[in-house]
């Protein structure tokens, strides 16, 4: 019996697993699951994932769905590439954090940044998100929080929904 899986509702903490199977060929096509979101503006978004399988799978899923996507493998990368742009004058649409990081956790970095200067919309991922965590998060400026593991399809409406209330 062949076995059935749909990328979309499977919980992002199985990446590996995920990009394994994909490799395999086993489920539906994984290009063919992320195609079914929809394909507005193109949006840049920046996400910042110290984990290699799951920063690139939720890089995937969001350049399937038409965005320009640079991802950071950490805090101090994150802050690097948000100053870089910001003296380009270009603003992201969107940033994606996780919270643990090495060096500078995903708050912060935003933290540092002076986030309220930004009108940038962020979304925080984190495995390890109580309470207390998200409201940190919120007082931020923090306009989601996710915690892992989480479905991909969750973080794409999520995003989907951020930046309709934006444009």
């Amino acid at each position: 019996m062949k076995k059935e899986t749909k990328h979309m509702d499977r919980e992002v903490s199985d990446a590996t697993a995920i990009a394994e199977e994909v490799d395999e060929g086993e489920g539906e096509p994984f290009e063919a699951s992320l195609r079914r979101g929809t394909h507005a503006k193109v949006a840049r978004i920046l996400v910042a994932e110290d984990d290699d399988a799951m920063r690139e799978l939720v890089a995937l899923a969001l350049r399937f769905d038409g965005h320009e996507v640079h991802a950071a493998r950490d805090g101090w990368e994150l802050i690097r590439k948000l100053e870089a742009l910001e003296e380009d004058g270009i603003e992201p649409d969107l940033v994606i954090t996780d919270v643990r990081m090495p060096g500078v956790t995903g708050l912060e970095a935003v933290a540092a940044l002076d986030w309220p200067r930004w009108s940038v919309p962020f979304i925080v991922i984190s495995a390890f998100g109580g309470r207390d965590l998200h409201e940190r998060a919120f007082r931020l400026g923090a306009s989601a929080f996710l915690d892992k593991p989480f479905r991909l399809e969750a973080l794409r409406e999520i995003v989907r929904g951020i930046l309709r209330s934006v444009r």
